[in-house]
């Protein structure tokens, strides 16, 4: 493969993986409103959402610290 094919493989790829990190957020996104609807609508307890919440995804792209440590 010459300089230039290989550079196209690699852009290739790379647009791939955006393309899989782009669902990847999607997902967590739909997680979240997932878990606020259940809330909003009394199907879980607040003690419930916060559990459901840190048991997804998510969570680790909001960036949130509980008691000094990083989720």
């Amino acid at each position: 493969m010459d300089a230039a094919g290989h550079a196209a493989a690699r852009r290739d790829y790379l647009l791939a993986e955006f393309r899989c990190a782009l669902i990847r957020v999607k997902l967590a996104q739909y997680d979240i409103e997932a878990v606020a609807c259940a809330l909003k609508h009394n199907i879980v307890t607040p003690e419930e959402a916060i559990a459901m919440f840190f048991d997804a995804d998510g969570v680790r792209l909001v960036g949130l610290e509980l008691g000094g440590v990083a989720q």
